[in-house]
């Protein structure tokens, strides 16, 4: 007796597809004493293999039909079988995706921007293991990829210019698949100065609190000094805090100026003039 349903796999000798196949449910005459077990499967170039228990497991890797025939015996010599196919066809061909490219950004050699490359692969073989492999075309000056054969990888962007990443992967099948992204890299415009002050009409002897936290940069890593020049003969330099006091000691206009620096090295001022009043009753 055969099977109506064909059985519809995919598999490949690298990634064999295993099944179970049970002959418990055989029934016998109990008169006859218990049954004998010969199972035959036959793959597609005609190949024979032959089994002897009740139950057995077989791994399917090679594509086209195959098909599996139970034959009972019982101790009388009565018997009967059932056959099923079993179509094996080749795995599709993976996909993959590159995740994380932070796209167009900036950066230099004294402030990289650091990025996390990932991937997501979806279909292809259901077992063996994936190989990876990550390349990328970049500026003649920048680095390599430090490591090239992980699900995800490390880089530090500093050389400006276009790069294209690219990821090929193999499964257990031999099958491949590639994905790549493009993005570029440019050198950060100069950072802006700005600052408020507060009191607004500060008298001598007065704490004077400066706030340059409005200051801003197109570098990655940000404003990283603060140079002060307060007019009175006193400067605050490589400050770190945006924020900062100074006290005048006598009434004048002061013309503070003050400098920022980015990570990348580049500066910017601006400057404003103070009047300190006197004080008194």
């Amino acid at each position: 007796e055969s099977s109506t349903s064909p059985i519809l796999i995919q598999a490949c000798s690298g990634c064999p597809y295993t099944i179970g196949f049970d002959g418990t449910g055989s029934t016998n005459n109990t008169a006859c004493g218990d049954l004998t077990y010969a199972w035959t499967i036959v793959d597609p170039t005609a190949s024979t293999t032959n089994e002897s228990t009740s139950t057995i497991n077989y791994d399917f890797e090679e594509c086209g039909t195959h098909t599996v025939t139970l034959t009972v015996t019982d101790g009388c010599g009565n018997t009967d079988s059932e056959m099923v196919v079993v179509v094996v066809s080749d795995t599709a061909a993976p996909t993959v995706s590159i995740t994380g490219s932070p796209g167009n950004i900036t950066a230099c050699s004294a402030c990289p921007y650091p990025a996390t490359f990932g991937s997501t692969v979806t279909g292809g073989a259901t077992c063996g293991d994936i190989t990876y492999t990550w390349s990328m075309t970049k500026p003649a000056t920048a680095a390599d990829f430090s490591i090239t054969d992980e699900p995800t990888v490390d880089y530090s962007f500093e050389v400006c210019g276009t790069y294209v990443i690219n990821l090929d992967i193999t499964d257990g099948c031999g099958k491949t698949a590639h994905d790549s992204v493009t993005l570029e890299v440019s050198a950060p415009g100069a950072p802006t100065a700005a600052f408020t002050y507060s009191p607004p009409s500060p008298d001598s002897g007065d704490v004077i609190t400066f706030d340059a936290s409005g200051s801003t940069s197109g570098s990655f890593c940000g404003i990283v000094t603060y140079d002060w020049y307060w007019d009175d003969g006193n400067t605050d330099l490589d400050i770190t805090d945006p924020i900062i006091t100074h006290t005048y000691t006598t009434s004048d206009t002061f013309d503070v100026i003050l400098i920022v620096t980015d990570g990348c090295g580049e500066t910017n001022s601006t400057s404003e003039s103070i009047f300190v009043g006197g004080g008194g009753s």
